[in-house]
């Protein structure tokens, strides 16, 4: 079912095209254009052509239209109900066969059947076709556009074709000329040549799936449809999964975007941690070595304090020492480089006025049981003392 307000939302405008074959086989042609809004559908503009070629292509070939046929080429016939008055006469079905589509309607008060000629159809399709006009839907007869009125429960009147609009009246044609103007009274109602424009064009957003009327559609008009109509059915279901693919993409991207701007924090906190586990790796480990290294060194000071204790004992009275080195480095230090001590020596620059006390002194050292041998390493003089260097090497105790 395609009902009025889903099709509302698609659908602007409608053109109901009202073709009346006059007995000369020359065509009236009335053409109502009507807006399709939310509370209803209303008649913009209303005009009159006598062949579609006139028909403004330019202005109206984007609206789809919906077509009334009668006069020449449509026969029918309608029988009051209930009473048997009607239209009797023995030459309705004479010529009756497949060169005409039927079209049958039944209202409260009249059943009627009506047919039409093929080419009279065709020739009025093709050039909605030939223009990729949609069709919406196709009337044959005046009972049918009756029927059609009682299922959406309108008011039953007459609908005369071979009327043109002018005015929001129904004018009257007679020989292609302008005679009168008059509304016309069937059925006790009324009705007028606006409101049939304004019901048909209503079809479109009401009819599809309420109405059943048994009319065969040519193949032209059924394609049609079907193809225009299966459009404005698809594409709102397309235009939805686009619309949700679309939010689905920007909510998509959103969190990706929010991910990536997570994971990239997280990581650049990971980096910022291994960089301070590392460099308190490499603290703890240098810590650990320098412990190491002044356990080691600490370890060439303990016996410092008996060291210098034995050589004050010992020290000559007229000797002065300027210098002692006890474990002294083998080289100058630089960056990085390991401490290396000379272990187990001990370094003395000394001056005295007599070179004897410096002998006794060595020869008193060598005897010391901490004392491993003594070395004198320099001995020189000058007018009032003399310098010297010795080098005591001390016993591994």
């Amino acid at each position: 079912m395609l009902s009025g307000s889903f099709i509302n939302l698609f659908i602007k405008k409608v053109v109901v095209v009202d073709v009346y074959a006059t007995s000369d086989s020359e065509l009236l042609i009335g053409c109502g254009i009507f807006s399709i809004k939310q509370k209803g559908v209303s008649l913009e503009e209303s005009f009159s052509i006598n062949s579609f070629s006139d028909y403004p292509l330019q202005k109206l070939a984007k609206y789809p239209v919906i077509i009334i046929l009668n006069g020449k080429g449509v026969v029918q016939k309608q029988t009051r109900l209930g009473n048997g008055e009607g239209d009797e006469g023995t030459s309705f079905y004479q010529g009756i066969n497949d060169e005409f589509y039927k079209s049958v309607a039944i209202t409260s008060k009249y059943a009627g059947i009506a047919f039409c000629r093929k080419e009279h159809i065709e020739q009025v399709v093709e050039f909605f076709t030939e223009n990729s006009i949609p069709i919406i839907d196709l009337v044959v007869g005046n009972l049918f556009v009756i029927s059609l009125f009682e299922k959406l429960g309108l008011e039953s009147s007459y609908i005369g074709h071979g009327f043109e609009f002018t005015d929001g009246l129904i004018t009257k044609k007679q020989e292609h000329q302008v005679q009168e103007e008059e509304e016309i009274n069937f059925l006790e109602g009324k009705i007028r040549r606006d409101q049939i424009l304004q019901y048909c064009a209503a079809l479109l957003y009401n009819t599809y799936g309420r109405v059943d009327l048994s009319f065969e559609l040519p193949p032209k008009v059924l394609e049609s449809r079907v193809r225009y109509l299966s459009y404005k059915r698809n594409f709102p279901v397309f235009s939805a999964l686009v619309l949700l693919l679309f939010i689905l993409v920007l909510i998509s991207g959103s969190l990706r975007e929010e991910a990536s701007i997570r994971i990239a924090n997280m990581y650049q906190a990971r980096v910022r941690v291994e960089k301070a586990i590392s460099k308190e790796k490499a603290l703890k480990s240098k810590s650990v070595e320098l412990i190491k290294e002044a356990n080691r060194i600490g370890n060439y000071f303990e016996n410092h304090p008996f060291v210098l204790d034995m050589i004050g004992e010992t020290l000559p009275i007229n000797v002065v020492l300027k210098n002692i080195e006890v474990n002294p480095l083998t080289s100058k230090l630089v960056n990085n480089q390991e401490v290396l001590i000379n272990s187990g020596v001990v370094l003395i620059e000394g001056v005295t006025k007599s070179p004897l006390d410096v002998t006794s002194w060595v020869n008193q050292l060598s005897t010391e049981g901490w004392v491993e041998r003594v070395s004198i390493q320099s001995f020189t003089s000058n007018e009032k003392s003399y310098q010297f260097e010795l080098e005591i090497y001390i016993k591994d105790v």
